[in-house]
């Protein structure tokens, strides 16, 4: 998490700052103010409240008909960016992905909103393709997949504000899309955060 090149996050960020304000006030309506967002009545002041209106004519000291949106922003959301680094996402789809993770993770991090933004390929592995020779027809039966290795990628942590990581995603060997989602879901739902979104790139 945060190894990333400095110089060249810095170059990428520069590229898209001019997206980032117009994603974070998007965020910030559809992530903070709808999740505390709610009516409250028995005010001395507001929308008058229909239901209490008739506690005028019974109570004559009655003094609260009236109702009101409150809200009140929360950061109790955790997002997990998920990147493809397998080859299918070679040239332009990468670099997209790379930029679309910079400007959600920059909007996030202004919200204080937790997020994790991590990747996943596969290679060859070629000492575990050695050791599957060795094993019988029975015993290769049990798996679905040897001779590869799984690669996940940490690239900014939930727990780091660091994100120059991005700047290592780049694109290489296959995917396996779906136990590296489990992989990536299992530590988002680790996080005490009562919202939790993954959005996969």
């Amino acid at each position: 998490s945060g190894r990333g090149d400095r110089t060249d996050y810095a170059n990428r960020k520069r590229m898209v700052m001019k997206h980032v304000n117009p994603i974070k006030q998007h965020l910030e309506r559809v992530l903070l103010v709808k999740e505390n967002k709610k009516m409250v009545a028995e005010r001395e002041r507001g929308m008058l409240n229909n239901r209490t209106l008739a506690n005028l004519c019974i109570d004559k000291n009655y003094r609260t008909p009236f109702r009101q949106f409150t809200k009140k922003d929360t950061t109790n959301v955790a997002v997990s960016l998920v990147i493809d680094c397998s080859g299918s996402m070679s040239g332009n789809k990468i670099e997209v992905a790379r930029q679309t993770a910079l400007a959600l993770g920059e909007s996030l991090k202004a919200l204080n909103i937790t997020c994790e933004v991590v990747g996943f390929n596969t290679n060859d592995y070629v000492d575990m393709s050695s050791k599957a020779r060795g094993l019988s027809a029975d015993e290769i039966a049990r798996f679905n997949r040897y001779g590869t290795g799984l690669n996940h990628m940490i690239f900014k942590s939930f727990d780091s504000n660091d994100l120059s990581g991005i700047s290592m995603a780049k694109s290489g060997g296959c995917n396996a899309d779906g136990e590296s989602i489990t992989w990536a879901g299992k530590r988002l739902a680790e996080r005490k955060e009562k919202r939790k979104i993954m959005i996969v790139l």
